[in-house]
């Protein structure tokens, strides 16, 4: 099963930045959804072949949602 790249997703590499970026989209006043793609009966496999999860974003949010992504990924990097 391969998933469509789709434009109202946005890839996140974790569980810790999905937390951190779910936040920041909050304090932003951005709705989203977090979707992992863990699966206990699969045992994470679809983790592995196509990534941690991602965020469902609405269009008109899209840009900034990716601009403040980029920013934090930018802040980890200083650290």
């Amino acid at each position: 099963m391969f998933m469509k790249k789709r434009d109202d997703i946005i890839e996140l590499a974790n569980r810790f930045e999905a937390e951190r970026f779910e936040a920041i989209m909050e304090q932003e006043g951005i709705p989203c959804s977090i979707i992992s793609r863990h699966s206990t009966v699969y045992d994470g496999i679809f983790q592995l072949q196509e990534g941690w999860g991602f965020a469902e974003i609405s269009p008109e949010y899209r840009e900034k949602a990716e601009e403040l992504l980029n920013e934090y990924r930018n802040s980890r990097e200083r650290e």
